[in-house]
């Protein structure tokens, strides 16, 4: 009788420096479904404690926000919503004097700010930012964005060569090259 491999699904605990560019995994936990997020908090404690106690200073804890991980935030009780007050950190497990903050990957936010700006069109800045930046106004659109790939289509050098309409109406892999398309919207605004 042959029996299939399950697959393993792995929650990897690593930690970096923040001053200095290194990181080394340090943990990880296996299951042949999905991590059980119960157990996700006292890993997270374990490997806070295991790293003071060699005398690394742990300052923060970042996740990908996978449903896995927001189950563990909520445990440690971390949110973010209108209707409550964020919260971002706890009291650190070994040191009573100083918080443990907790964030999302930054690959993450940057994701989830595209997903927002091309599903919305539009989204609305800051008035500090708008004001620190000198800004013309607090609205950004996604109008320019579609008026460069409509100016591409006409040329043969392509400003923006990863601009698409896949990237106006993306699907859940595909990326934007936001250096490039940025480099293109300074071209319209000499142009035109």
């Amino acid at each position: 009788m042959h029996v299939a491999p399950t697959p393993a699904i792995a929650t990897v605990i690593m930690i970096a420096g923040v001053t200095t560019r290194w990181k080394q995994v340090i943990g990880y936990h296996l299951t042949n479904k999905s991590t059980d997020s119960a157990q996700l908090k006292p890993l997270v404690i374990e490997a806070v404690t295991h790293a003071h106690e060699i005398g690394l200073s742990v300052l923060n804890v970042t996740t990908d926000m996978g449903a896995c991980n927001q189950a563990m935030l909520r445990a440690f009780g971390i949110h973010c919503s209108r209707e409550l007050t964020p919260v971002n950190s706890i009291e650190h497990p070994c040191d009573s004097d100083r918080r443990l903050f907790f964030m999302a990957d930054v690959p993450y936010l940057i994701k989830r700010l595209r997903c927002s700006f091309v599903s919305n069109e539009f989204m609305y800045i800051s008035s500090s930012v708008v004001e620190k930046k000198s800004l013309p106004g607090n609205m950004v659109s996604l109008e320019p964005v579609c008026q460069l790939l409509v100016v591409q289509e006409t040329r043969d050098l392509r400003i923006a060569p990863s601009l698409s309409h896949d990237v106006i109406t993306p699907n859940t892999w595909e990326t934007m090259n936001v250096g490039h398309v940025s480099s293109g919207l300074r071209f319209l605004v000499d142009q035109f």
